[in-house]
């Protein structure tokens, strides 16, 4: 991969990983939490990983389509 390839795979993977980790932590612990706050866990994953991406990508350079 080009260097802005790569840290651009890389946010991938911290995205995708943040989401399979709510996704497991809200199979395994779902019945154990209330419905509002497995929905709030997994929101917050999921915007973290965004978050990390838009920082990997914004601080390598690479033009995302959706960001400014």
């Amino acid at each position: 991969f080009p260097p802005q390839q790569k840290s651009h795979v890389l946010g991938s993977a911290v995205l995708h990983a943040s989401l399979i980790l709510s996704n497991m932590y809200l199979f395994w612990e779902g019945p154990l939490l209330p419905v509002e706050d497995a929905l709030f866990l997994g929101l917050l994953f999921t915007s973290t990983g965004f978050w990390i991406e838009n920082r990997i990508s914004k601080s390598s350079g690479v033009k995302r389509p959706y960001s400014d």
